[in-house]
Parts: structure tokens; C-alpha cells; sequence
């Protein structure tokens, strides 16, 4: 007599559910990449080459002026990141209001603008949006309401709250 012997449909075995999960992580890990891709900003990538060239000269042109007019001064931010205080030296009269900005080092969309308003002579104090992307690093730029000059410096939080703004030159951001 011959023993009947049942045959299990092909879902009902380890082995082809086993071969189909390297393919299937691939797709999920491919579809994850591609997602990233697809949300994330390029904020690196520059579309007209020639025209972020000419900025960048004028930039200098900036900082030229700056060395100009000696102005120099120093940022300090306070223990909760919520405020800033300048003080600044210069040749001339400095506005009433300056603008100070922390530029985050690869991503322009965390950038921090403040304006400062003069407390105290070239003393000049501004509250600061919360930081919501923290970096090791921040460049820190310091400008008058009219953009003709700028003095920069770059702060590193873990290093203190005190950032030096002076004619050093920093690579300019692409």
C-alpha cells in the first residue's frame, strides 16, 4: 500500500519566505533613501555659479569697508541662548540698530536673524529665536541696517558664550 503523502502549498515553507527578505529589506531601505532624498534640502548645492561668485565679492567688499571704519567688537550670548549683547568699537558713529545673524554651518534654513537695538553707547542688545538645530558651530555675522559693512567670527558653544568679531576671514558658505 502506498502512503498518500500531502503536498504543502508553497507559502506553508520557510525557504521562500527566507529567500525574499534580503530583496524585500533592499526595497524598504531604497524606498527610506529615496524618501530622505526627496525631503531634505541641498542647502550645499548652488544653481548659478556666477552669481554666488559676484556676491561673494561683494561680501569682501564688505568686510573691506569694516576694516575701514575700524570697527571691531565681541558677542555675548546669554546662559539660555534667548539673548545676545554686542559691543562694538568704530571709527565713526554706528547706527542705532545692527543686525546679527547666526548662520549654521551647512544648513541655511536654521539660520537665526536678530536685530540689536542700542542700549548704551555702542552697546547693543537683541533677543534671540530658539536654537532648534544645534551645531558645534556657528558662524556669526554682525551688519549694519544699510548691508555696507560686516564683521564676522566664528563661535563654537562649547567653548564659551563669547564669540570675537574681527576682520578674520571665514570661508564663505557655498
Amino acid at each position: 500500500m502506498q502512503e498518500q503523502q500531502t503536498i504543502k502549498p508553497w507559502y506553508r515553507h520557510r525557504w521562500p519566505w527566507l529567500l525574499m527578505i534580503g530583496p524585500l529589506a533592499s526595497i524598504a531601505v531604497g524606498a527610506a533613501f529615496l524618501r530622505a532624498a526627496i525631503v531634505t534640502d541641498d542647502g550645499l548645492v548652488v544653481d548659478d555659479y556666477y552669481k554666488r561668485g559676484k556676491e561673494i565679492n561683494m561680501e569682501l567688499k564688505r568686510d573691506h569697508m569694516a576694516d575701514s571704519l575700524k570697527i571691531a567688537g565681541h558677542a555675548e550670548f546669554s546662559a539660555d541662548m534667548r539673548s545676545v549683547r554686542v559691543e562694538v568699537s568704530a571709527e565713526k558713529p554706528l547706527p542705532d540698530t545692527l543686525s546679527l545673524s547666526l548662520v549654521h554651518p551647512t544648513q541655511d534654513d536654521y539660520d537665526i536673524i536678530s536685530v540689536l537695538t542700542r542700549v548704551d553707547g555702542n552697546v547693543y542688545q537683541g533677543v534671540l529665536a530658539p536654537i532648534t538645530h544645534p551645531a558645534r558651530h556657528w558662524y556669526v555675522l554682525l551688519e549694519d541696517p544699510a548691508k555696507t559693512w560686516r564683521r564676522q567670527g566664528e563661535w563654537v558653544p562649547s567653548g564659551g558664550r563669547r564669540v570675537k568679531l574681527d576682520g578674520a576671514r571665514l570661508e564663505p558658505a557655498a
